[in-house]
């Protein structure tokens, strides 16, 4: 009995492979026939192709603005100091205060230097006296050369100490040296000041007032002085003010690394503050070439850096990417990429574009 199933057993799997491989057989003409017919399909069905708009490079010459922001200020800014040193008095402004040229700001206590002055005073009374008597003395011979010219020396030692301690008084005291604004106080009263110490900052309001600006080195290369500025200030939105640069600095700032300007505000009878904020469109006397791209070409891109497509043998796309220097309305605006000039620009976005994809011109 086993040894019949085991017989058995061993016809049903010859069985079942003889079936497995007649099905094989079977299946694969017909996978065959099925990738022959989806190849003749495709064949016969008309490629998809793309069709781009495009628009040509072109080339310009100008000066294109340069739009910065920065505070008013006065043409002339001091720091007002006493010459001499010693105890404040008295300090007879305030931050914020308007003044007239020739008043006193501030004065230091004058007992010792007016002090110094009557030593000066007396001493120099003494020395004529001497220089009299020698020179009595010497007309008589009975004094000698050599006296008198020590008296001669006397004296004028004598006469210069008077005038240092008279400049002395007279610079013991700060007075206004024009019309002006007292910025800041550096100091209070009874405080002890040393020589050149500042003690008040001043500003002068009877001459023009000036924008002070930073320009980064590629845009300070293009300005020169007397270049044309179109000025704007928030406390008169809707009124325009005419300025021209006055200073280019030649260093840059240790802090922001920009260069600072001076724009000169042309527009008179302004009732301007200092510390007003402005915004400025300079316009560069020195035309530049630029390449121009419509702004519709942009893909895609991060910061100033962009991706194009241009079009090669009309067929082609090829991808460029740009720096952009300014964008100019509806133009994006090229420097030193001359090489672009006169090739076909894709003007649409599509992010199913590709390099060396062949595309169809619709336009």
């Amino acid at each position: 009995m086993k040894a019949i199933n085991l017989s058995q057993s061993i016809r049903k799997t010859a069985l079942y492979f003889l079936y497995l491989i007649v099905g094989i057989i079977l299946v694969i003409p017909v996978q065959s026939c099925s990738q022959q017919d989806a190849k003749a399909k495709n064949l016969n069905e008309p490629e998809i192709t793309t069709h781009v708009k495009i628009a040509n490079i072109q080339s310009a010459e100008m000066a294109i603005p340069i739009r910065i922001s920065g505070t008013v200020s006065p043409v002339h800014e001091t720091r007002l100091s006493f010459k001499t040193g010693g105890i404040i008095k008295s300090i007879n402004v305030d931050e914020g205060d308007r003044v007239k040229a020739g008043a006193i700001l501030a004065t230091l206590n004058l007992d010792e230097i007016q002090a110094q002055v009557l030593q000066a005073r007396v001493s120099l009374e003494k020395s004529e006296r001497d220089f009299k008597r020698s020179s009595a003395l010497y007309r008589d011979t009975v004094g000698t050369l050599e006296n008198l010219q020590n008296a001669t020396t006397a004296l004028e030692i004598a006469k210069a100490s008077m005038i240092m301690a008279e400049h002395n008084l007279k610079y013991s005291s700060i007075t206004a040296p024009t019309n002006g604004i007292i910025l800041q106080k550096y100091v209070e009263e009874n405080e002890l000041a040393s020589p050149g110490t500042p003690i008040l900052y001043f500003a002068s309001t009877s001459t023009q007032w000036i924008l002070k600006v930073g320009l980064t080195d590629k845009d300070v290369v293009r300005v020169q002085r007397g270049d044309p500025a179109d000025i704007s200030m928030d406390a008169w939105p809707n009124q325009q003010l005419e300025g021209a640069i006055s200073q280019i600095g030649d260093a840059p700032d240790a802090m922001t690394g920009l260069y600072t300007i001076e724009i000169i505000i042309q527009t008179k009878n302004l009732a301007v503050k200092p510390g007003f904020f402005a915004r400025a469109e300079i316009v560069p006397s020195q035309k530049e070439t630029y390449t121009l791209i419509p702004i519709s070409a942009l893909q895609e891109g991060v910061g100033d850096q962009v991706d194009i497509y241009t079009v090669k043998d009309n067929m082609h796309l090829h991808k460029e990417s740009v720096r952009v220097d300014k964008i100019l309305n509806d133009m994006l605006a090229l420097s030193n990429r001359s090489d672009l000039i006169g090739k076909k620009v894709v003007i649409e976005q599509s992010r199913d574009l590709k390099n060396n994809q062949t595309v169809t011109i619709k336009n």
